[in-house]
């Protein structure tokens, strides 16, 4: 749909404010989002929505459809989850943030903090220490504590 999108944009005369950029290395990827305003997300299906994360952690406000993958560690603050499929309030929604420099601004820094706790490295040391403790100390744990 590509082209046909391209035509579109042209139509509307957002051409100077629509890129389509296509397949991006990380770096470049990274060097994007750092130039946004705010982060959309039109997916209406995630397996585990990475991408949002990856926004957050470049202090981007997130604009998405609401999907049950996202409420895993999106909240009120990191951004707002439109009802699936509602393009007008997504768009609504995205004009508010675009007008409103101390939304984004409190988004972003929120945004900024919360995701620290998705950091690889810190997951991976507390799950670690989790199955290192049922492994040592297994009568601490019964079902209920392991859930």
């Amino acid at each position: 749909m590509r082209a046909e999108l391209e035509r579109y944009v042209q139509q509307v005369g957002l051409s100077s404010n629509v890129s389509f950029v296509g397949r991006v290395t990380e770096k470049e990827k990274i060097r994007l989002l750092h130039t946004a305003s705010v982060f959309v997300s039109p997916s209406i299906q995630e397996g585990f929505g990475i991408v949002l994360l990856e926004a957050m952690a470049c202090g981007l406000p997130i604009v998405a459809f609401d999907l049950p993958v996202y409420h895993e560690f999106m909240n009120f603050n990191s951004g707002t989850l439109i009802p699936l499929r509602d393009s007008y309030a997504m768009a609504e929604q995205i004009v508010r943030f675009l007008m409103d420099d101390e939304i984004r601004a409190r988004m972003s820094a929120h945004n900024l903090a919360h995701v620290q706790q998705f950091d690889w490295d810190k997951v991976a040391e507390e799950k670690e220490q989790l199955l290192n403790e049922l492994i040592y100390q297994p009568d601490r744990f019964t079902t209920d504590t392991v859930n």
